[in-house]
């Protein structure tokens, strides 16, 4: 079973507005499309080996109000109490069933898999399937299986991820937590391959790496770090902030 890093969910009252913002600073990004059972809507900017961020926001509050669906729940309960910013973060499986059964091995409470769909601006439907970790403390991120291999997927969305600043990719997020270390032992507690580093509170998950730091409040990320062949500047948009760094 592999799980790597898939994108970063990003809520803003404006979409457009975060895509245009990327777009501006040289990147290709564009308009996803709606989740009319979910009551919402994105914007999407892909870079390399399939990570994106996603830009999603409310179209229809008594939809998403009334949601099942856990991520559109805290999706909702940011836009209630919160207001914009990072969400949430999402690992790719190629195997749903195999991290189902070694989830609830370690005793986690999970939900799912949920299906999704959205249908694109091209007419095109995407599918995927989500899994949840239910927990009364923490936001755990979630995991995504789409309905395309990766080569599929790598294949449609070459395009996509060519830029005028150049290849991209996410090195690092930071998140924020009450306790970095308690919350870095329970997140290793689901990714058992990682090398947890308890001195440098982060966690590599394959390229990318969790780097948690101490702050009231919930546990959530807050800050992006990418690299570029180009840019070292800094992108805050709909309070998320984005850092990019020159490859060396």
């Amino acid at each position: 079973m592999n799980i790597t890093f898939d994108h970063i969910v990003h809520f803003t009252q404006s979409p457009e507005k975060a895509m245009e913002t990327f777009k501006h600073a040289g990147f290709q990004a564009f308009t996803g499309g709606n989740h009319p059972n979910w009551g919402t809507h994105n914007c999407l900017c892909y870079f390399q080996d399939l990570q994106y961020i996603e830009w999603i926001g409310i179209k229809d509050i008594e939809v998403a109000k009334k949601s099942d669906n856990l991520l559109i729940q805290q999706i909702y309960a940011d836009f209630t109490s919160i207001g914009e910013g990072f969400s949430q973060l999402a690992f790719r499986t190629d195997n749903m069933d195999e991290l189902v059964k070694e989830l609830k091995s370690k005793q986690f409470t999970v939900i799912g898999p949920v299906p999704g769909s959205r249908k694109g601006s091209d007419g095109t439907t995407l599918t995927w399937s989500m899994l949840f970790i239910e927990d009364e403390e923490l936001r755990f991120p979630f995991f995504i299986q789409w309905g395309e291999t990766n080569d599929a997927r790598l294949t449609n969305m070459a395009e996509w991820a060519k830029h005028p600043a150049g290849t991209t990719m996410f090195s690092t997020v930071h998140l924020q937590t009450p306790d970095p270390s308690a919350t870095l032992k329970k997140f290793a507690d689901i990714f058992t391959e990682a090398e947890v580093n308890f001195q440098d509170q982060s966690l590599p998950i394959g390229d990318v790496l969790l780097k948690f730091h101490q702050k009231d409040g919930p546990v959530k990320p807050f800050q992006c770090d990418l690299t570029t062949p180009s840019l070292n500047t800094r992108i805050e948009v709909c309070s998320g902030r984005y850092t990019l760094s020159k490859t060396v």
